[in-house]
């Protein structure tokens, strides 16, 4: 400020300072203790502007940063949150990449730097500033009171640059002119000229700074000419390499954080329209087809949602639809193993109860009854089981297991109508048995007259009873019975 020698100012928008500036003359001073110090003056390129990458910035903070055993950070007017998050990530990649520089470089390896992974005292500077603080508290005390009240998302992540830096300090300056041009360009502007505020509070920065000066050391001594040129050297060269840690840019943050929650919420869309039919079926067994074809519906949809919500992204899009289409098909196939479960189970169930119905209903009959009306019987329910299955589980026919359980139904009903038609056999011959006995004895005490007998015993009455395809069996085994007995009267009454 009224001066033509130092670091120059830029009037402009466009940047003035490139990279980093180096004073070639040192300044000297004395420390407390009254020991001369050499003090050299870096000035750096400013941070976000429209044509710098982050990386580049980061390059500029660590070199400058590692160089320095006092750095002081400008900001204007105030300092929000995306301040702090920002120079906390320059901080943090300084860190990784001091260690990096270190460890490929045998020049400095020889003996290990301890003092360069630690960083130096930071103050902060805030320039153009008019706002008053809380409580009155000190321009320190506001800065940490924002750096402790502020947070993340992740609840385990505190933002702490007290745990990076040696010392965090706090400044404020007022506006140093009132003039438009010569805020535009201070090197113009007189010590007269100036704000008396701004002179005030400049003058107790520059004492602060004088003060609080403290020697670049090298594992505890202070580092001397050759050894700094080389650490530049260092620096430079692995910045150059690539050595700094590969960390994304805010706006590619951005761009992961707008493609992790899309395809979150995409996929819960997914989950959820999916839900909607298992839902209709009172999350019953679903028919395989429509579950499929609502399956493909609905990841359709939420591929459209997720290319409206990702819109100009293209590459997100891309690996967005590709993140959806791997948890969707993950989803979908727990859906379908489950599903098919409940349609074995449904058909199981079905097959069981009409199992159980069959035989109540052939418990019904008075046995023996007729081989025919046994047979029609046992048709007839046949019949309405193998109706019912299909009108209970017909919608499940897509599935092996409707198939498969129709015919163990059909293989149960034989079986079902094999015990009866067995059980009625055995009743025809008890009968037949009943029948003989009676005669015998009503025979033997003379109780039946010829006419009598004839009329109790005549062949079609006893065989009316019995199914029309076994009259010449009863006859046959009639005559084998009754010859043992009494033949004559056995041929008195056939």
């Amino acid at each position: 400020m009224g001066k033509q020698e130092g670091f120059g100012v830029g009037p402009s928008v466009r940047p003035h300072t490139m990279g980093i500036w180096m004073w070639g003359k040192p300044m000297m001073a004395k420390l407390p203790s009254g020991e001369p110090l050499s003090v050299i003056f870096l000035d750096t390129e400013g941070f976000a502007a429209s044509n710098i990458s982050e990386t580049y910035d980061a390059k500029i903070f660590s070199v400058a940063t590692l160089l320095s055993s006092y750095l002081i950070y400008n900001s204007v007017k105030i300092i929000d949150q995306g301040d702090i998050d920002y120079l906390e990530l320059l901080a943090r990649r300084t860190q990784l990449f001091a260690l990096r520089s270190q460890m490929t470089k045998s020049k400095w390896f020889e003996e290990f730097n301890h003092d360069l992974l630690r960083f130096p005292p930071l103050v902060w500077v805030v320039q153009d500033f008019v706002q008053q603080t809380a409580d009155e508290e000190s321009p320190t005390e506001w800065l940490h009171q924002i750096m402790e009240t502020s947070s993340r998302e992740e609840g385990d992540y505190d933002i702490n640059l007290l745990g990076i830096f040696d010392t965090v300090d706090c400044h404020t300056l007022f506006l140093p002119a009132t003039k438009k041009h010569l805020l535009q360009d201070l090197s113009k502007a007189t010590e007269e000229e100036l704000t008396p505020e701004y002179k005030e509070e400049r003058d107790r920065l520059t004492h602060k700074l004088k003060t609080g000066l403290v020697p670049k050391e090298k594992n505890g001594r202070p580092i001397t000419g050759p050894e700094l040129a080389t650490l530049l050297e260092i620096l430079v060269t692995a910045a150059n390499e690539g050595s700094l840690a590969e960390i994304p840019g805010r706006w590619q943050v951005f761009i992961d954080q707008l493609q992790s929650s899309a395809l979150e919420d995409c996929a819960a869309f997914y989950e959820s329209d999916i839900h909607m039919l298992l839902s209709s079926y009172e999350n019953s067994a679903v028919n395989e087809t429509e579950l499929l074809e609502w399956h493909y519906s609905s990841l359709d949809k939420a591929t459209t949602l997720l290319k409206q919500l990702l819109f100009g992204l293209e590459e997100a899009i891309v690996e967005a639809v590709n993140g959806l289409n791997t948890t969707s098909t993950e989803k979908f196939e727990k859906i379908w193993d489950l599903n098919e479960k409940k349609i074995q189970l449904k058909c199981g169930e079905v097959q069981r109860q009409l199992e159980l119905e069959a035989e109540e209903k052939l418990q019904v009959p008075v046995l023996p009854m007729k081989t025919h009306g046994l047979v029609r019987e046992q048709e007839q329910v046949r019949e309405a089981c193998v109706t019912s299955y299909r009108d209970q589980v017909g919608h499940l026919r897509d599935n092996a297991a409707f198939e498969r359980q129709l015919s163990q139904l059909q293989t149960g009903l034989r079986y079902i109508f094999g015990a009866v038609t067995l059980k009625n056999n055995v009743a025809m011959e008890e009968l037949l048995h009943s029948s003989m006995n009676w005669h015998w004895k009503s025979s033997e005490r003379g109780a039946l007259t010829r006419t009598g007998y004839h009329a109790q015993l005549q062949p079609s009455r006893l065989l009316s009873r019995l199914p029309p395809a076994e009259p010449q069996w009863c006859l046959k085994r009639a005559v084998s019975l009754l010859m043992k007995k009494n033949s004559t009267n056995l041929f008195s009454v056939f």
